[in-house]
Order: structure tokens, then C-alpha cells, then sequence
């Protein structure tokens, strides 16, 4: 026979490590408040995810979510459980500054959160699968971080094909804690090494992707790549003229590459899906490409047609090497990573044939 609920210890932690205070407020109960970051890391999109513990049978636990910022409640109504590489959506009750889950945890580990989180040993991981299912994977390190972490980047290619190819870049996680980015940019992996792409792609092009394009801001929780100006440690506004040693590397490989196509991947706390876009023809043939693709049911896209930019590597890119240059926003809304990997891989699709029909 299983303990009663008070005698038993179930435990939460933080599994980012700083992001969170956590309060034990009942035997299977807790008040968990996230931590402000100061305005130069917006605290719209702040990471939660939480390590579970319980020695014993299956209980409902209770959590209690203050959020660092509690505009746009309404968009703050859902958070995820992961087991065994598994998520599931849970619907929460919002009140005017937190949001209130019950669930049940079964015996052992599980994590909770209020998005899906990926670490860099994710994207380690998905580069080794990606090399054992094909040999057209290589994998190389273009940086090293401040904090001594690689940036690494998967590329895959055919052998063969034109003498000099072009190439194409995805990135995920410019900003850390939008990590749809990087389940995006495994969806675009999983698309290039399945029967769905079209031959004559690989006979062009070079894929070369990084999930995890701020490993440092990955491992601490943060947006940018360390806490301090936005101009220095944003990967966005900082990407034509920071020093910081990550925003260096991912500059300067961008310059050695000179993408045909661009795409990086974002995840903003909002409803719609978001397409960004400098050139307006090729959004409306995406658009076009894209609608009725969400497995949610939403047919409903938001496309930015973005005047120039002047400190962005995405603009610099569409000026300067005549890239066909694609951001998004994927939020999350109930989505499961399952369902970002799909829209990536369609949003991947759906700018290869835009930029060849140009």
C-alpha cells in the first residue's frame, strides 16, 4: 500500500538553476515565483521548468505560477509535463499575477514547466542521431562562448551535385528562452533526412543548422547571451557590432557562409503565428505555401513586412548577399514540440520554393 500524500516527500526543483524561488505550501503543493531579469531581458517569455520527484504511486500535485510579468494573462493559461522525452499540455486557472496547475505526476522524475525546454545536451543529442541515420551529416564547433561553451552547427550536404554550392542556414535560440527555436530547427534536421525533400535540393544546396545558436544564455535561463546591454549580449540588435564572443562567432560565420536563405527561428509570448519578411513577394508566396498548415486548426498567420533594420545579421544578410531572409515567431498556446517540428519543416519548404521561384 502506497504512503498517504502527507507522509510522502514529493520534491520540485529548478532544472535551469536561478530562474525560480520555490515554496513548499502543502505536502503536494508548492508556489513557485519567477525571477525578474531587469529590462534588458524583457520578462515576457521568462523559462520555468521543473524537476518532479515521487518516490511513490501517482498523486495530483498543485502549482501555483506568479509570473515575472503579468501583462496579457490570457496568453499564460498553459504549461507542459515532460516524461521519458514525452510532453503533454496542461490548462491552468489564471488569476491577475499567476497561473494555478493541477496535475497528476507518476512515480519517479518528470518535469514541469511553462514551455517546453531544451538544453544544450539536447542539441547534442541531435546532431549524434542525425549522424547515425545518414552520412551526409557532419557537424563542426564555430565558436566558443564566453563561458567556454561550443556553438555547434550541423551541416548537411550530398556529395556531389553543383561544383559550388549555396547555402542555407536555420538557427534556433538567438534568444534563449524561446525554445521553439530549437525544436524548430529539429524539425528542419528530421525534414532534410526524410523522403520529403525534393532531390534537385540537395543538388543546389549546403544545410548548415545550429539549434543552439546562445548555449551560455541556454544554460542560465536568459535571453541574451549574459546580463548587461542589449546592444552587447543580443544576438538581434547587437548581431553587426557586439564583441561578445558568442555574437562574434555566429557573425562570422554567417559572413564565411553568405546565405542564399536565411532563417531564424523566435518564440514571443503571443497567439498568432509570425512570419517576418523584408522582400513583401516572397511573404505572400509563403503565405500562400503556409496557410492551413497549423495542426491546431488556426489558420491564422501573421506576416510582418519589415522595413530595413540597421544592426540586425537577418538584414544584412537580405542587402548584402541578396538572402532570402525568413523570421518567425512560433509560440506555443497548447502547441507541442511535435507540432513546432512540423511547422518548421513546412516554413522550411515554404521559403526553398519561394527563394527558387524568385
Amino acid at each position: 500500500m502506497s504512503k498517504p500524500e502527507s507522509d510522502r516527500k514529493v520534491e520540485l526543483s529548478d532544472s535551469i538553476g536561478g530562474t525560480v524561488t520555490i515554496l513548499r505550501t502543502g505536502p503536494v503543493s508548492w508556489t513557485v515565483r519567477q525571477r525578474n531579469y531587469g529590462e534588458e531581458h524583457d520578462n515576457n517569455q521568462n523559462p520555468t521548468w521543473l524537476r518532479v520527484h515521487n518516490p511513490g504511486a501517482a498523486l495530483k500535485v498543485t502549482i501555483r505560477l506568479i509570473w515575472a510579468e503579468s501583462r496579457w494573462m490570457g496568453l499564460r493559461t498553459v504549461g507542459y509535463m515532460e516524461r521519458n522525452g514525452s510532453f503533454r499540455a496542461i490548462t491552468g486557472q489564471i488569476d491577475t499575477v499567476a497561473t494555478t496547475y493541477q496535475f497528476e505526476v507518476p512515480a519517479g522524475d518528470s518535469y514541469f514547466g511553462a514551455f517546453p525546454w531544451y538544453t544544450n545536451e539536447d542539441a547534442d543529442r541531435m546532431m549524434q542521431k542525425a549522424h547515425r541515420q545518414s552520412t551526409m551529416c557532419s557537424s563542426r564547433v564555430i565558436g566558443v562562448t564566453a563561458e567556454g561553451r561550443d556553438i555547434r552547427c550541423l551541416t548537411i550536404e550530398r556529395p556531389g551535385g553543383a561544383r559550388k554550392k549555396e547555402n542555407v542556414t536555420v538557427f534556433g535560440r538567438f534568444h534563449a528562452t524561446e525554445p521553439s527555436g530549437s525544436f524548430a530547427v529539429d524539425g528542419a534536421a528530421e525534414l532534410l533526412l526524410s523522403p520529403r525533400v525534393p532531390e534537385p535540393l540537395f543538388e543546389r544546396y549546403a544545410f548548415h543548422l545550429v539549434p543552439v545558436a546562445n548555449p551560455d544564455g541556454t544554460e542560465n535561463g536568459l535571453k541574451l547571451t549574459k546580463s548587461g546591454p542589449i546592444d552587447e549580449h543580443d544576438l538581434v540588435p547587437g548581431g553587426l557590432s557586439s564583441n561578445d564572443p558568442t555574437i562574434k562567432a555566429i557573425r562570422d560565420e554567417i559572413m564565411s557562409l553568405k546565405p542564399a536563405v536565411f532563417i531564424s527561428h523566435h518564440c514571443y509570448l503571443m497567439h498568432t503565428l509570425w512570419l517576418g519578411v523584408f522582400d513583401n513577394a516572397l511573404g505572400i508566396k509563403m503565405l500562400d505555401l503556409l496557410v492551413d498548415q497549423d495542426e491546431k486548426g488556426s489558420v491564422s498567420w501573421t506576416v510582418r513586412f519589415t522595413g530595413p533594420e540597421k544592426a540586425t545579421l537577418r538584414h544584412y544578410c537580405h542587402t548584402h548577399f541578396n538572402s532570402t531572409a525568413v523570421f518567425t515567431e512560433l509560440p506555443w498556446q497548447g502547441r507541442l514540440p511535435k507540432e513546432i517540428k512540423k511547422l518548421a519543416a513546412d516554413i522550411f519548404l515554404a521559403a526553398m520554393i519561394a527563394h527558387d521561384e524568385e
